[in-house]
Order: structure tokens, then C-alpha cells, then sequence
């Protein structure tokens, strides 16, 4: 079974894959629940690229951690994690549903990820490793889209990592 969906989604894309989402009775949230506070509607009205959790659980029941309790994980609640994709001209940049097999919550978040997972196969075209929603599979062919796994600007490194002999 996937743990992991990596997809492109154009803004068509992205708006019906986020009412799927809702759909299902899945509420993105941010990892910090202060998020909510400031933006209501997010992950709609804020800034490209947001990273969350998709819970199925209201808020309440919800086991925040830190110093005050405000952050959410996998580790305290069963969540799915999301880095959402997106098109910002001329950039389509790769999102992710992220699925941790290896926590406590597995029997009640597997049938969630198992059914994005399903609808994504069903609705969306795989290429390479990667699914595009119909409009980000068009928008990848056009002349000047630059298809990235990574937001613009990011700086990568390469690392050597030493090992003991």
C-alpha cells in the first residue's frame, strides 16, 4: 500500500481535490492551531505551499502539545499530513499526502488515506511517480511550466555524509 501521494494540481485541480477532501470529512488544518485564529478559511486564504494535517476529528478532540498547547501531529492524533501542490506561473509545484504507517492511529487513519489514495488513482493520471489533476496534466505540457518538487527559490545542498569505517 502507498504511504505517500505526490501530485501536481493546477487551481482547478486543487479546489476540487480540497472539496473531495471535505467530502470525505477530512478538515485541513494547520500545525499550529494558532493558525486558525488568524486565518479562518485557511488553508484557502493564505500564502502557496502550506503544509498541514488532515483530521477527521473536530478541533476539540484534537491533543495539542507544546508550551501553550497549540501544535498538532501524528504522534498525539490521528492525522494525515499534507504539503499542498500548486501553480504559481510559472511554476507547478509538486504537493504530497503523507500516510505514517508506523503510529498508533493507523486503524482510523488508513481507511481515510486509502480512499484519497482510491480517487486519486481513479480521477487522476499517473506519471512517472507522481499523479496530475486533469488541469496541472495540461498545464505540465505547456511551453515555459517549470514542473518542480520543490517552491522556487529553494536552495538545495548536497550532503556527504561520513560513515565509520
Amino acid at each position: 500500500m502507498a504511504r505517500n501521494i505526490a501530485y501536481f494540481a493546477g487551481p482547478d485541480d486543487d479546489q476540487e481535490f480540497w472539496q473531495v477532501l471535505l467530502a470525505f470529512g477530512l478538515r485541513p488544518l494547520p500545525y499550529s492551531l494558532d493558525e486558525l485564529s488568524k486565518f479562518p478559511n485557511w488553508p484557502q486564504e493564505t500564502h502557496f505551499g502550506i503544509s498541514g494535517c488532515l483530521s477527521f476529528l473536530p478541533v476539540e478532540k484534537l491533543h495539542p502539545y507544546g508550551n501553550p498547547p497549540h501544535f498538532i501531529g501524528e504522534a498525539t492524533d490521528p492525522l494525515i499530513e499534507f504539503t499542498r501542490a500548486y501553480y504559481h506561473p510559472p511554476h507547478l509545484v509538486a504537493g504530497c499526502i503523507h500516510f505514517d504507517p508506523a503510529t498508533e492511529f493507523v486503524p482510523e487513519t488508513k481507511p481515510y488515506f486509502e480512499k484519497i489514495y482510491r480517487w486519486v488513482r481513479k480521477n487522476w493520471k499517473r506519471i512517472g511517480k507522481c499523479y496530475y489533476g486533469p488541469q496541472a496534466a495540461v498545464l505540465a505540457t505547456q511551453k515555459g511550466t517549470i514542473v518542480s518538487d520543490f517552491p522556487p527559490g529553494t536552495k538545495i545542498r548536497q550532503v556527504k555524509v561520513q560513515t565509520k569505517k
